[in-house]
């Protein structure tokens, strides 16, 4: 991966992180609340191996083609 593809990939996940929040704070701040009292870490563990599984998958299929 060049440096220029690693800039894009960290510009891309920041618009996408920033979005929500820009967008509709209020509720953003209250989904995090919420699942900062509701769910447990190991949710919150299966959610990121799932998030970081489905990355890789779709990174690993892009460069297939």
């Amino acid at each position: 991966m060049t440096g220029k593809v690693f800039l894009l990939a960290v510009a891309i996940v920041a618009v996408l992180e920033g979005f929500f929040p820009f967008v509709a704070p209020d509720k953003w701040l209250e989904t995090a609340r919420k699942i900062g009292t509701e769910a447990s870490p190991k949710t919150v563990r299966s959610v990121g191996l799932f998030l970081v599984i489905f990355g890789v998958s779709a990174i690993w299929l892009r460069k297939g083609f």
